[in-house]
Parts: structure tokens; C-alpha cells; sequence
């Protein structure tokens, strides 16, 4: 019974380290790597676009960004341009000054959406010049909702985070294996 029993957790955890193994891949997800402007800035000349940079090529399909400023006011103009490891998100002219959230959902070539977000915020100074260089910019309609990473507006595609699955899925494997591993010593020693 001894060298069933040993037998049985050897082959469990081949079957344990085979899956585990074949997963690690999955576990290499896309991160951001930095943004112009970058996370915590405060500007003084309003910028044209956010520009979000990540370790590894990006996908198209599934990728939006949301920038809202001050008021919950929806600023970004467009949708945005993919290529390679970059997402670039054009706006519409910043007209108040204050804080601005930009809430990113980027699908990475592997599938697996990355969302997160960054601000920056807007010098008083830089509201003041961009008003005095050329015309009254209009202000941006206001949304009826703050839109964060989670949320439909910044996740367009309702994916979440599904980093949980592989580790579940081994763990189960390897309680299956294990179970049936034991059910066959036992249905063998009666």
C-alpha cells in the first residue's frame, strides 16, 4: 500500500507541475510603463494628448481610455490610436484647471486587459495662457457619472480581472488528481 500511496503523489505532482508548468505564460501580463504626462504632474501648458506606455504590444480591439476633468467632464477626443506598446488618446482642449483622470483599459496581445489609471493636473497658470493664445475653447459636457478603471466607460469591453483562473484551475487539478489518485489505492487494496 505504501508504494501505491507514493506512487499516486508522484503522479499527482507530475500532473501538478504539467499544468503549472503550461501556465506560466498566462502569469506574464502587460504593464504600464509610464505616461506622458506622467502620473502625479502638474502642467503648466495644457497638453493635445495622453500618451500610455506598457512593456508589451497592445491590442486594439478592447482598449479605451477615459480622461475626465474637473466636474466629472469628459475631455478626450476620439478614440484612441494603438501601436505596438503605446496607446495615444487625443483631447479636446483642457479649459479648467484642477485635476484630470485618465482611466485606461488596455488588451494585451495575449487577451488579458490591463486597467488601471493616472493623473495629472492642470496649473491655473496654464488655463490662463491657453485662453489668452487664441479664442474661447468650449467646455467639455459633463458626464453623469465619474468613470473609474472598473467601471463600463473605462472598461468598454465589461472584461475584469481574470488572473484568478489559472491559479483555480491548477489548484482543482491537483485536488482531482489527487482525489482520484487515492480512490484507485483504495478501490485497489479491497
Amino acid at each position: 500500500m505504501r508504494r501505491g500511496l507514493t506512487r499516486a503523489l508522484i503522479t499527482a505532482a507530475t500532473l501538478a507541475t504539467l499544468l503549472f508548468g503550461s501556465a506560466l505564460p498566462a502569469f506574464a501580463h502587460n504593464t504600464l510603463t509610464g505616461s506622458d504626462p506622467k502620473d502625479g504632474a502638474t502642467l503648466d501648458a495644457a497638453p493635445e494628448q495622453v500618451v500610455l506606455t506598457f512593456d508589451q504590444a497592445i491590442g486594439g480591439d478592447g482598449t479605451g481610455v477615459v480622461v475626465q476633468g474637473p466636474g466629472d467632464a469628459r475631455v478626450e477626443d476620439g478614440a484612441p490610436q494603438v501601436t505596438d506598446n503605446k496607446v495615444v488618446q487625443p483631447l479636446k482642449a483642457l479649459t479648467e484647471a484642477g485635476e484630470y483622470r485618465v482611466g485606461y483599459r488596455a488588451v494585451s496581445a495575449d487577451g488579458h486587459p490591463v486597467t488601471g489609471e493616472v493623473t495629472f493636473t492642470l496649473s491655473e497658470a496654464a488655463v490662463e495662457a491657453g485662453a489668452g493664445s487664441g479664442g474661447e475653447a468650449s467646455a467639455a459636457p459633463e458626464s453623469s457619472a465619474p468613470a473609474t478603471p472598473s467601471s463600463p466607460r473605462a472598461d468598454p469591453a465589461g472584461a475584469g480581472d481574470s488572473s484568478w483562473v489559472w491559479p483555480a484551475g491548477i489548484a482543482a487539478a491537483v485536488v482531482i488528481a489527487g482525489a482520484i489518485a487515492l480512490f484507485l489505492l483504495r478501490r485497489r487494496d479491497t
